[in-house]
């Protein structure tokens, strides 16, 4: 039985709660993860224990930023720019990087796979110290005003009285700055083609890169799919490039994933579940040893046998499917071995839109093998000549021996598919 003494006592408890609860939500402002209380920040344990080991780091900044001599070279937001590409840099890992938000909004761009610009795959021409023109979009800028593959790329101009800025001997990240830029904005372009120069203006646009190229090779039934990337639209083209050709009675496949640097993790297990038959396409482990399986269910199995191309500069997402190809599928693997990157990276993107690429996990085949530092070795080795190596652009179709080759062990599984069903 409740007494009014008891009563009463409940009351004031309930109203003292009240007040307490009033006071602490009016007092106390959430700002991210720190508590703010009259003016003051509050943080629990371990973040001040990171705030008093990050001590002196703050407090070189402030000496540089407030009493260095040459001032104007100890910008403060610059100075914590330096530091942050100082602390990937550090870890001597070369696939742990630090992007500033103007970076790293390019490097989304560039996956996304749309960007603005005129449209061009380039390669570095040792000999003449220029980027030469290797690729040409559909439906760009640079396919519209008529450049051309092997074009080399020596200036270019902003708007139509922008001072020429030389694209000869510079690094690729220089012709990239040149080339790109605003939509619909006007950009002058000087390149040699042969012995004469050619200057052309193009107006930038945003250009979609087809990470997937596919066609039948002649009269041979036989067909060809190029995977430049795992990024962008690669499945998406991939998965129609598969109907496409078996609707054209393709009898036999190459695979070519050579120059391919890798991409999205997801995207390359679908790609392999597209067209794959049961097994396990990689599995990835972390610092703590845990582990996660990707596989292939099997149920799109291709009903054609297929070979892969891959080279030197097939690296990482690249690996990954030529492994699962040679361990689920035994598909042969022609040409040189592979670059070897047998880790993943993820991110961490800043409030200022700044982000950290930083190496998350080694993965492994379905095997239990890592390529890290070695590669895949192909079942068969075939190099490009000398010539084609340091001059890709002269490459044709008829002259490319590891293509030739795919084409000969792909006819000769075709050849045995039809003796075994006849």
């Amino acid at each position: 039985m409740v007494t009014k003494k008891s009563a009463i006592l409940t009351c004031a408890v309930v109203v003292i709660v009240s007040i307490v609860i009033t006071f602490v939500g009016t007092s106390l402002m959430m700002d991210h993860r720190w508590v703010r209380y009259n003016g003051q920040v509050l943080v629990n344990q371990k973040e001040y224990n990171q705030l008093m080991e990050n001590a002196k780091y703050l407090e070189l900044l402030d000496v540089l930023s407030e009493r260095y001599y040459y001032g104007d070279n100890a910008d403060h937001k610059a100075l914590i720019e330096g530091a942050m590409h100082g602390a990937a840099n550090m870890l001597g890992d070369p696939y742990t990087t630090y992007f500033s938000a103007e970076e790293a909004a390019r490097y989304r761009e560039q996956s996304e796979g749309t960007y603005s610009g005129i449209g061009v795959r380039v390669i570095y021409d040792d000999d003449l110290k220029v980027h030469r023109i290797t690729g040409i979009f559909t439906r760009s800028p640079a396919a519209d005003v008529g450049l051309q593959v092997g074009d080399c790329m020596i200036a270019a101009a902003e708007g139509p009285d922008g001072e020429w800025v030389t694209l000869i001997d510079v690094p690729y990240e220089a012709v990239v700055d040149a080339v790109s830029g605003a939509q619909d904005s006007l950009l002058r372009l000087r390149v040699m083609r042969g012995e004469e120069e050619v200057e052309f203006s193009l107006a930038r646009d945003t250009v979609q890169i087809d990470q997937v190229e596919w066609r039948m090779l002649g009269e041979t039934g036989l067909a060809y799919v190029r995977i430049e990337a795992f990024d962008g639209n690669a499945e998406v083209l991939f998965k129609n490039a598969i109907t496409e050709l078996l609707a054209q009675n393709a009898v036999g496949m190459v695979l070519d994933l050579r120059n391919n640097p890798g991409g999205r993790l997801d995207t390359v297990v679908n790609i392999c579940d597209a067209m794959m038959g049961e097994g396990t396409v990689l599995c990835v482990r972390d610092r703590a040893g845990t582990e996660e399986k990707y596989g292939a269910t099997g149920q799109h199995k291709l009903k054609i046998p297929y070979v892969v191309l891959v080279n030197e500069s097939t690296a990482s997402a690249g690996e990954v499917m030529a492994c699962a190809a040679s361990e689920i599928d035994h598909a042969p693997i022609i040409g040189t071995t592979t670059f070897g990157k047998g880790v993943g990276q993820d991110f961490k993107t800043f409030a200022d839109g700044s982000m950290i690429k930083y190496t998350k996990f080694g993965w492994y085949s379905q095997s239990g093998r890592s390529i890290q530092g070695e590669g895949l070795a192909p079942n068969h080795v075939v190099e490009l000549p000398e010539e084609l190596m340091q001059k890709p652009y002269l490459l044709t179709e008829e002259n490319d021996t590891q293509l030739q080759k795919a084409i000969e062990e792909l006819t000769l599984l075709c050849t045995a598919d039809a003796l075994e069903a006849a």
